[in-house]
């Protein structure tokens, strides 16, 4: 056999191939050749197409049909600018009212619902005004502003109630304290203090006072009541203005003086005229002056 006749068979053989060896109509051949034809798709564009960079990120056919379809929704759609550097005020206006800022701070639509605030806590109306011009200003739509202030009244509100009850908690935690201290002189003790503030303070002392909680501090009431304890001694020796007490204090310095008081005690202690009305006086003073003692 002659090397052309070799080559000849070869060729047929190679032509004809096997059930096994040769590929389907299409296959992986014509698959490569698509794929080729697909990855270089640009190439059948006009020259000054194929580097436009808008197709950069576009590998295939279908993906640019995909681009024009979703471009094609957007027309007829209300399109925004995005901000730009150099944008003047009258522009940022423009741009805030289309996004759906209101036309003035009042066009927001959050109330604050008194009902639903904690007691005692209060909104001043000034400063949500000034602060509803500020968001306006910033260009919040109302939704924005909206968020904005109900989170800023929560947060407020929760630590207004978390403040009251740590007062309420030091309060308990004084008064505690204090009765174990002074013991059956606790409100005795107290209408002292409390008389010294009266005496020496003002109106915006005890503000002071109530609004740092130093009201319920025991060493400040330990202080008010040694001051009241010196000044009645010097009312005692007849020095001084002295203190004007009450309560349990006063009741306490009428018994004090009772017990010097020979005619009351000769009356006190027989029977006779003027006893049973010792009796009930002597009673009245010391369940005023001693409250927490028990009968």
């Amino acid at each position: 056999m002659s090397d052309a006749a070799a080559g000849g068979g070869a060729a047929a053989g190679a032509a004809s191939g096997t059930v096994l060896t040769t590929p389907p109509s299409g296959g992986a051949g014509a698959g490569a050749a698509a794929s080729g034809a697909a990855g270089d798709w640009k190439t059948s564009l006009p020259d000054d197409l194929k580097n436009e960079p808008m197709f950069a990120n576009i590998k295939d056919i279908p993906t640019l049909a995909k681009s024009y379809v979703n471009a094609q929704r957007l027309v007829g759609a209300d399109k925004i600018a995005l901000p730009q550097k150099n944008w003047t005020e009258a522009q940022y206006a423009d741009f805030f009212k289309a996004i759906g800022r209101p036309d003035a701070p009042d066009g927001y639509s959050f109330k604050v619902e008194a009902d639903k605030l904690p007691r005692g806590f209060n909104i001043d109306d000034g400063k949500l005004k000034a602060t509803k011009e500020f968001l306006h200003k910033s260009g919040l739509t109302d939704k924005q502003a909206n968020d904005v202030l109900k989170y800023y009244l929560d947060s407020t509100s929760g630590e207004y109630v978390s403040a009251l009850q740590q007062r309420e908690a030091q309060r308990t935690q004084a008064i505690a304290e204090l009765k174990t201290e002074f013991g059956e002189k606790y409100e005795a003790n107290l209408d002292v203090a409390r008389s010294v503030l009266r005496k020496f303070g003002d109106d915006k002392l005890i503000a002071t006072l109530e609004a740092t909680g130093m009201g319920d501090n025991p060493q400040m009431i330990r202080l008010f009541a040694k001051l009241g304890e010196a000044l009645l001694d010097d009312t005692a020796r007849g020095d001084g203005a002295g203190l004007v007490v009450g309560g349990a204090a006063e009741a306490q310095a009428e018994i004090s003086k009772l017990r010097g008081d020979a005619d009351f005690q000769r009356r006190l202690m027989n029977r006779g005229v003027g006893h049973q009305e010792a009796v009930e006086q002597w009673a009245a003073l010391h369940k005023k002056a001693y409250p927490e003692k028990k009968p």
